[in-house]
């Protein structure tokens, strides 16, 4: 019996986006079929109209974007990066935009 064991963990973003539909909407897509997409890094679904216990009749369009552990990782330390890069830029347009009203008021 191991007591240590490694697992192979896999993240996924998921999105999805529901179209309320009104009856006529709901007879012009009667009989639509399930339509899925799979490839190794995303995948996509629509689904035919349904119905909620709230009376309202939704289309449901879905995707998902597979990235393992260290991927997702790496991609969020990046964006960290990034983002303190733009937030460094910004500062110091403000602090050069600060220096030139200054000067241009005299040097108050």
């Amino acid at each position: 019996l191991e007591t240590h064991a490694q697992l192979d963990v896999s993240m996924c973003n998921v999105q999805t986006v529901q179209f309320s539909l009104n009856s006529q909407d709901v007879e012009k897509l009667a009989g639509m079929p399930s339509i899925t997409v799979e490839y190794d890094t995303w995948s996509a679904y629509i689904v035919p109209p349904f119905k909620y216990l709230d009376g309202r009749t939704v289309l449901k369009l879905g995707g998902t974007r597979k990235v393992s552990a260290n991927q997702n990782q790496e991609e969020k330390m990046n964006r960290t990066k990034e983002v303190g890069k733009e937030s460094g830029e910004k500062t110091k347009k403000r602090e050069k935009a600060k220096e030139n009203e200054k000067e241009a008021q005299g040097g108050r």
